[in-house]
């Protein structure tokens, strides 16, 4: 679009509503003010009364008292007079940062003090608030390349003299807990702990500097995986949310405060010093005085800006002060060890750093040995790991009953001591009943949810050249059909104009990978691999069209989809080379990135194309071969309980608790925990034939049967009607060799 008009002669009716302006107009001026970003000015509109009584205060967090402690100060100065002080919490968003900011100063606020989570946008911050002599202060981690005042406390120094401290006193795995490196305080950290290490002549090993998101959920999930490999002597952490992260992850794995580990940490003066974190020893910031400071001299900019200078003022901490230590005793004696056979997936690996909590709760050891997917079932039925309990796959379950693979566990859920209310609705009947028997307990929820750039569906340039290609406005696909529609607009080799490469990837590196993508189409075109008679009904103008489907999205999908995984197609998504992707949760193994994304209104996610999902997930069972059968259902009770469901939402292996989807804190984290429960409605679990006077088919051979036509369509070697006709042959085939005749 050319644009003939200036962000000076933008349409004052427009912007205020005073007359009517045409749609051509109207759209006109809505480009420009997207492509100019344009921002309406409170401040120009009333020259002539240039005074406001808002102060804009923007933090990170709320859940650190130190934050908490530097807004009641500045809220208090500030009242005293007279002003409104509004804050913006910004959960280390930088987008959030950006908005809070801009909604401020079209607000006419008086003026800013910031705790910043993007201090290299020098030039956003020059733009907005320096060349418009907006009174700012910015706090604790320093903006690059600005003259506004600043203040702080000395990191550098304090852990430098805390670091010194213990390796004085004989100790040198000392391991530093800090947030990212981009922050000036957290950087400071980390020079005051090499430097720590340098007085004293040593080298410090880099791999003890743990940089995680400011939070306790990061802190905790690094802290769990650390743990699981080393236990160091003492931990150092620079702020009190990612101690509680750090705590809680030694609790869990058996560690004990300060007996096993000391934790020494950064803090703020509190009076209630026998009350908080029991054993850890905290520095004290100030943090009230800081506050006050920031306060005094954001009042002194706007009061006399010609008079004010910017200077940068930074306090130290007073000296550490140890916490009240728990009487609570480490159990030393262990039984076992229990076997357990497990998926090889990322979710399994931090699940480990959980088991010192059940081997000091229960006494008993635990050894997890982990199975590439492809690899796990024949590992199952071999058992020669001679595991006492399995992990399996939903679609295994009724074959490995059957074929006495797992043991009856209905005795054990029947007692009184097990609550079968806790999971969601039939979830306890659906992952772990076969033949009107308990075999197993739902370990891993797993619905399929479609996850999409929502910043991109919901930009005006993308919008209008979507609606003017197709007709149709551009949302979350409905339907299948309406999805590859999408996917082509976004595939850069069908529309130059394309933000993003392709429009979704297709994982099908092996069969595990294939066959969800082929079943959730068939699903959503009403189609069926058998009827409740058990006779064939695939060959069907329903599983043409899914297929064909399939094999249109093939052009719009990144082209290495037979080397491509599913943990891959994930990245590929995070990355931003597609724009919209089908998967499980146990496959988002970056967390923090999806949680940050859509937070920030990056991602969004919906429901599937056409609601009717593939109910996945895992289960774990106890071996009928172990002789160890009450410390293996103590384990799987444990693993799949209310225990530790929390902790497994944290680490992406979601829990089929029905809590979890409940709990405030977890959902505003996690924003798309509400839909995961909302879609267990819909989705249904892939269920191989099994009458009871038969036997049951696995489910791996008729994958297999349905993804080979599939690789041989995918291939070119097939079209969609000649891989139905072949697949349909076979599986009649397959069903004739157990038993199911088919006419």
């Amino acid at each position: 679009m050319c644009l003939t008009f200036s962000v000076r002669n933008v349409s004052h009716n427009y912007l205020n509503h005073t007359h009517t302006v045409s749609k051509e107009r109207a759209d006109k001026i809505a480009a420009a003010i997207e492509e100019l970003h344009y921002i309406p000015n409170q401040m120009a509109r009333t020259l002539r009364s240039r005074s406001s009584s808002s102060i804009g205060v923007i933090l990170p967090n709320i859940q650190d008292n130190y934050y908490v402690q530097i807004f009641q100060a500045i809220e208090s100065f500030f009242n005293a007079k007279g002003y409104c002080v509004n804050i913006g919490i910004t959960k280390d968003m930088p987008e959030l940062e950006q908005k809070y900011i801009l909604d401020f100063l079209q607000k006419q606020t008086a003026g800013l003090i910031l705790v910043t989570s993007q201090p290299d946008q020098t030039g956003f911050f020059q733009n907005h608030i320096i060349d418009n002599r907006i009174p700012f202060l910015h706090l604790d981690r320093k903006i690059m390349g600005i003259d506004a005042g600043f203040l702080g406390f000395d990191n550098r120094k304090t852990v430098c003299t805390m670091t010194d401290r213990r390796i004085k006193q004989g100790r040198r795995r000392i391991v530093l807990f800090a947030g990212l490196p981009e922050y000036s305080s957290e950087s400071d950290a980390v020079s005051g702990y090499l430097e720590a290490f340098r007085l004293n002549g040593l080298e410090a090993d880099r791999s003890n500097i743990i940089h995680t998101t400011p939070n306790k959920e990061s802190a905790f999930r690094a802290a769990i995986q650390y743990f699981s490999v080393s236990h160091p002597e003492v931990i150092i952490t620079t702020s009190k949310l990612l101690t509680v992260g750090v705590l809680e992850a030694a609790a869990l794995s058996g560690l004990m405060i300060p007996e096993n580990i000391e934790i020494a940490a950064l803090g703020e003066d509190n009076w209630n010093r026998f009350s908080d974190f029991a054993g850890v020893r905290f520095t004290a910031r100030e943090a009230i005085l800081l506050g006050q400071e920031a306060a005094e001299q954001l009042y002194q900019q706007i009061k006399t800006p010609k008079l004010y200078e910017p200077k940068v003022q930074i306090f130290t901490d007073k000296g550490e002060e140890s916490l009240p230590v728990s009487a609570i005793s480490p159990h030393t004696g262990y039984s076992g060890p229990l076997t357990v056979l497990m998926l090889e997936t990322l979710q399994v690996e931090l699940f480990s750093g959980l088991l010192p909590h059940f081997k000091n709760r229960y006494h008993t050891d635990v050894q997890i040995h982990t199975i590439a997917h492809n690899q796990l079932l024949n590992a199952i039925t071999d058992n020669k790991n001679n595991a006492d309990v399995i992990m399996y796959d939903m679609p295994w379950l009724n074959s490995l009953a059957r074929s006495g693979v797992l043991a009856d566990i209905s005795s054990n859920i029947s007692s009184g001591g097990f609550d079968r209310d806790i999971y969601l609705q039939n979830c306890l009947e659906r992952y772990g009943m076969a033949d009107g028997k308990y075999f197993g307990l739902p370990f891993m929820y797993a619905p399929q949810i479609l996850f999409y750039l929502r910043d991109l569906f919901e930009d005006r340039a993308v919008k209008n050249g979507f609606k003017k290609s197709y007709g149709v406005r551009l949302r979350p696909p409905r339907s299948w059909k309406e999805f590859n529609l999408i996917a082509e607009y976004f595939t850069r080799s069908q529309n130059p104009d394309s933000p993003t490469l392709y429009g979704t990837a297709v994982p099908a590196a092996y069969q595990e990978c294939l066959v969800p993508e082929i079943y959730m189409r068939m699903r959503g075109y009403g189609s069926e691999i058998y009827n409740d008679q058990y006779k064939i009904v695939f060959n069907s103008h329903q599983t043409c069209r899914a297929y064909e489907n399939l094999l249109e999205l093939l052009s719009s999908s990144a082209p290495d989809y037979l080397t491509l995984n599913d943990r891959m197609a994930v990245d590929l998504f995070l990355d931003g080379t597609i724009a919209m992707l089908v998967t499980y949760p146990s496959f988002i193994s970056n967390v923090n990135d999806i949680q940050k994304s859509c937070l920030a209104g990056k991602v969004g996610f919906a429901d599937i194309p056409g609601k009717a999902p593939i109910l996945g997930g895992w289960g774990l069972g106890i071996s009928s071969r172990t002789k160890k059968f009450d410390a293996a259902f103590q384990f799987i009770h444990w693993a799949c309980g209310e225990e530790i469901a929390n902790y497994s939402t944290i680490m992406a292996g979601q829990s089929a608790i029905a809590k979890v989807f409940d709990n405030n804190e977890l959902v505003s984290l996690y924003l798309w925990l509400p839909l995961y429960k909302e879609t267990y409605a819909l989705a249904e679990p892939v269920i191989p034939p099994s009458a009871h006077n038969r036997e049951v088919i696995p489910q791996d051979k008729i994958d297999a049967v349905i993804a080979a036509p599939v690789y041989q369509m995918l291939n070119g070697k097939m079209n969609s009607e000649e891989a139905v006709i072949e697949t349909c042959k076979n599986l009649i085939a397959l069903f004739n060799q157990y038993g199911y005749h088919q006419k």
